[in-house]
């Protein structure tokens, strides 16, 4: 979690929120080691990606930024998201080149570094670029042991 200074903390015991996580694609969503995703579903067949009943309380966008040189990367992009994850998630793409100018709750991104002072707290998923990085940052190791699921209901009672 990113150090804040005290002007940069929120209070949202005053309006009811729900949490909103923010989720980055490349090497987070897509482009697992071994096909993740596909590997998941073979093993788990009836269980969604995030539960439906897992997202009460919580509104998951899928937060990514076009690679420079983006001549297929933004087509490429819809076009994952709506074979691996359905059609109803093509409305919850924010693509966006600084993520900062996001507003949420937490994002979780493989790319360490972000900016120190977003709106939301940074979660950094474990990939082999970044896995030796000792810097103490929160990490999410990956989806299939259900640490995730801790994660949400931690965020999900600080803005309840």
């Amino acid at each position: 979690m990113a150090h804040r200074g005290a002007h940069f903390q929120r209070d949202y015991s005053k309006r009811q929120v729900n949490l909103r996580a923010l989720i980055d694609m490349d090497g987070v969503l897509c482009d697992f080691e071994a096909y993740f995703l596909e590997k998941f579903k073979e093993k788990y067949p009836d269980e969604p990606f995030i539960a439906v009943e897992d997202r009460d309380g919580v509104d998951v966008f899928i937060c990514t930024s076009p690679v420079k040189a983006y001549k297929h990367c933004l087509k490429e992009k819809y076009q994952w998201v709506e074979k691996h994850m359905g059609k109803q998630w093509l409305d919850r793409i924010l693509l966006v080149k600084d993520k900062t100018m996001v507003n949420g709750h937490l994002l979780i991104d493989d790319r360490p570094g972000l900016n120190p002072y977003p709106s939301w707290d940074h979660i950094l998923f474990t990939q082999s670029h970044n896995s030796r990085m000792k810097n103490g940052q929160r990490r999410l190791e990956n989806w299939t042991d259900g640490s995730w699921k801790d994660l949400i209901d931690e965020y999900k009672k600080r803005v309840a």
